[in-house]
């Protein structure tokens, strides 16, 4: 990703707090109403936004083991040493990329992580925490089945480099800055293929709500589901991936899943859908502090909560009272694009 401002590019290494300032994480806004915040390998913990650091956090290690991240997470809540807990593991996500959502390989690996989950769950019911709890089971995209030796399109069979200034992210979709005056062509070139849409930056979808930003560069290419775009077709086949995301949201495989249990929830309830950014609201709902403005709603997900939350008669004593007598935390815990987790205590 490409700030024009900064003139600098982003990668998923960046901690430079301005690129994360955009907006601002549950634990920050947790931090800034006097909840503390331990987070153990989630996307940004591991910078410093608007002022905030969370109170525990981890250096993101890939090999650290399941079970010690659970058996620490366990730790914290059982001590006391938090009002909210976020946990990430970086599977299914990273087998499904390698073998595809659709393998045998990804089929074990999910069976594998539903036991870790119910590893989790174990330890919240032996130490007393399990009807404590809140817990969202969720993640960030779905996956699809890609083929790198005969779905690519390589953007240089129909554009000269010499007429790119810069171009960002090879896969599902390309974000292109291209040379002074030379916009207009690229885009007719481009549109000559049958799997990939151009998009000027005016014209993007708004379901997507992805273009009132400056790092969206001028021309957008959006993939075919099951389709890549490079620029360097060779190099990409050396990936050998199989699964990618990050193509229309509105495609059943870039669906996420959620899944929520707990006190504060509703039983054997059948929710229907919404989006992502309404879990924030969510979160600081049920930790019982002011969100941040946001674009979600909570509304959205008033439905799914039992109605001693949503009831306007509880008074902010009595809801106040509740998180202090029975410590308000929360557990988060995204499971690559099959599972993630977050619950209240």
């Amino acid at each position: 990703m490409y700030d024009p401002e900064f003139n600098e590019t982003f990668t998923m290494a960046t901690k430079t707090s301005k690129w994360w300032e955009g907006g601002e994480p549950v634990w920050v806004t947790a931090r800034k109403h006097g909840k503390r915040s331990a987070i153990y390998f989630w996307p940004g913990s591991e910078t410093e936004i608007h002022g905030f650091f969370p109170n525990i956090w981890k250096k993101y290690n890939e090999s650290d083991p399941f079970n010690n991240r659970i058996d620490t997470v366990i730790h914290w809540l059982l001590n006391d040493q938090a009002d909210m807990v976020a946990l990430y593991f970086h599977e299914p996500d990273y087998t499904g990329h390698i073998f595809g959502p659709n393998s045998t390989e990804v089929s074990k690996k999910v069976e594998e992580m539903d036991g870790w989950l119910g590893y989790l769950m174990k330890n919240l019911t032996d130490h007393g925490l399990w009807d404590n709890v809140n817990v969202i089971v969720t993640s960030d995209h779905g996956m699809a089945a890609v083929d790198v030796n005969s779905r690519v399109i390589d953007i240089y069979d129909y554009v000269d480099p010499r007429a790119i200034k810069l171009a960002t992210s090879d896969g599902e979709i390309l974000n292109i800055l291209p040379v002074s005056g030379k916009e207009d062509e690229m885009v007719h070139n481009l549109t000559n293929h049958p799997h990939m849409t151009v998009y000027k930056k005016q014209d993007i979808p708004e379901h997507w709500h992805y273009k009132n930003n400056r790092r969206i560069l001028p021309v957008l290419l959006v993939a075919e589901e099951g389709w890549l775009i490079v620029r360097n077709r060779t190099a990409y086949r050396q990936s050998n991936q199989r699964g990618a995301h990050g193509y229309d949201n509105q495609l059943s495989s870039m669906k996420p899943i959620f899944y929520a249990r707990g006190p504060d929830f509703r039983r054997n309830y059948l929710a229907k859908p919404f989006n992502s950014i309404d879990l924030y609201p969510l979160m600081c709902k049920l930790l019982g502090i002011k969100p941040a403005p946001n674009n979600g709603t909570l509304d959205n997900t008033a439905d799914i909560l039992a109605s001693s939350v949503t009831s306007s008669a509880m008074s902010n004593t009595l809801f106040l009272a509740n998180i202090l007598h029975e410590v308000a935390e929360f557990l988060t815990c995204m499971l690559g694009f099959i599972l993630s987790f977050f619950s209240r205590f």
